[in-house]
């Protein structure tokens, strides 16, 4: 079964005409075989609309809450873009980034092989001055509109600082972990566990909720 079609492939071909490194998805499955065979599927399908995008299984389960686990399991799929040099980075699927959320995986990779972010300046010299460890929790659904602008600024900011995951939370496939953070609109960030942000906020709000976050 093809999900992307005709007209869909040429847009996303264009789309990632100007990639410049590679890039590496991997994906550990998880425990629903379903939910990772589509993702391997879409994924797989971006593949072979460009070269220097590549996937590949992950057999360790990475952390699902780093730096402060709470013993939530592992309820789907979680997909890690990794670098030229297969360096795993900060960004992370935990769940399938469907619906709106394509877009934003698409723009990741992108944003990965370009080295090119949406963030200021200003913000990129604080960022790399980041001292602590931050994990963000973007919780999302497929038809949220707002979503992928939050999505789209934790991803950037897990580009410039290595210090920072950033995972873009499907809230559908892991609503244990959304009911443990008390979700009942998107998107909803979640910094270190303990400092939350609501909504689609500017630059500067949600610097200052991970910077807070770090301190704290």
């Amino acid at each position: 079964m093809a999900y992307l079609d005709e007209k869909l492939q040429q847009q996303v071909s264009e789309f990632l005409q100007d990639l410049q490194d590679p890039v590496q998805l991997f994906i550990y499955p998880g425990p629903q075989a379903e939910y990772f065979q589509v993702f391997w599927d879409i994924s797989q399908e971006v593949a072979q609309l460009t070269p220097l995008f590549s996937v590949t299984t992950l057999e360790s389960a990475p952390e699902l809450e780093p730096g402060h686990e709470t013993g939530q399991s592992i309820t789907g799929p979680i997909g890690i873009l990794a670098n030229k040099d297969h360096q795993q980075t900060g960004i992370r699927y935990v769940g399938i980034p469907s619906g709106l959320e394509f877009g934003t995986f698409l723009e990741d990779i992108k944003a990965l092989s370009t080295h090119h972010v949406t963030l200021s300046e200003k913000a990129q010299e604080t960022l790399k001055q980041l001292g602590q460890p931050v994990h963000i929790q973007v919780f999302t659904t497929p038809t949220c509109r707002w979503c992928p602008r939050a999505v789209r600024l934790a991803h950037d900011m897990a580009l410039v600082q290595p210090q920072i995951t950033a995972d873009l939370i499907d809230s559908g496939t892991f609503n244990e972990l959304a009911a443990r953070y008390d979700v009942s609109s998107v998107p909803k960030s979640i910094f270190n566990g303990h400092v939350e942000i609501l909504g689609a906020v500017p630059e500067n709000d949600y610097l200052k909720g991970l910077l807070n976050a770090a301190l704290h």
